[in-house]
């Protein structure tokens, strides 16, 4: 699910976030309930292992020194129950030093476990926070920082995130035509998104730590058009069999195109 909070810039675009100041800085915070669940688990990019806070403290947090101010603009949480547990977050930010904290976003209260991206209005911190409601629930994955959006749309006719799961059905056919119970193996999603127009000075300079995440299969959010489509959201990577991003020069060489191939997670 896409939020919007404040009044963000370029929210009708497509949107990636593959930066992540938790992992940049220096990361603090509420220890884990137990073992194996400490604060680390939220910035591995894996979604198998999680951050689950010590259920006596009231209102968890998780802050990351970045030693100078430094901007931000989206918050992606993944691998989450905040849905099943009916709980909050919001991020904060300080610009002394971690005395005192702002409120960078309205308290986000996820309606389900799918991945969540927050745009709000960029501002400056030497210290971010993320703010953890009293209903504690597990958290995979978060990323903050300052969000890429693309100059232009992506092609219409395409899968969206919400349609993409891949399900695999085993059994169910017999000899004589008669239906029995089946296995049901659900996986992840894959899609594939089309640009059909870059400008080229736009793709050699802008693009270009995003394009080199992309093709060394570091994990990324993309979300298709956050403010028509509130669930074009998904936690993705470039899969195994997902060849790299590669534009290709149109108009005699003054602008591009290029599909981005994904994978991504799909939630409980």
């Amino acid at each position: 699910m896409i939020y919007i909070d404040g009044t963000p810039y370029d929210t009708n675009k497509p949107t990636a976030l593959f930066e992540n100041l938790f992992a940049d800085g220096t990361l603090t915070g509420t220890a884990g309930d137990s073992a194996g669940f400490g604060p680390e688990n939220v910035i591995t990019t894996s979604t198998a292992d999680f951050w689950y806070p010590d259920t006596g403290v009231t209102n968890p947090v998780l802050d990351v020194d970045m030693g100078a101010s430094t901007p931000a603009n989206c918050v992606v949480v993944a691998a989450h129950d905040y849905g099943d547990v009916s709980g909050g977050f919001k991020i904060q930010y300080s610009q002394d030093g971690g005395s005192t904290f702002t409120d960078a976003t309205d308290l986000i209260e996820p309606e389900d476990n799918s991945t969540i991206m927050v745009l709000f209005d960029e501002v400056e911190g030497d210290v971010w926070r993320f703010w953890h409601g009293t209903e504690h629930a597990h958290v995979g994955v978060i990323m903050l920082g300052v969000c890429l959006p693309f100059e232009f749309g992506i092609e219409g006719n395409r899968v969206g995130f919400r349609h993409g799961q891949k399900v695999d059905v085993m059994g169910g056919d017999t000899l004589g035509g008669q239906f029995v119970p089946q296995k049901v193996r659900k996986k992840g999603g894959a899609i594939s998104v089309t640009f059909p127009w870059m400008r080229t000075d736009w793709v050699n300079d802008t693009m270009t730590e995003f394009e080199d995440h992309f093709n060394e299969g570091k994990p990324f959010a993309f979300a298709g058009n956050p403010a028509y489509d509130a669930r074009d959201i998904g936690y993705c990577w470039r899969g195994q069999s997902d060849g790299e991003l590669s534009p290709s020069y149109i108009e005699s060489g003054i602008a591009a195109q290029m599909t981005m191939r994904i994978s991504y997670y799909v939630g409980t």
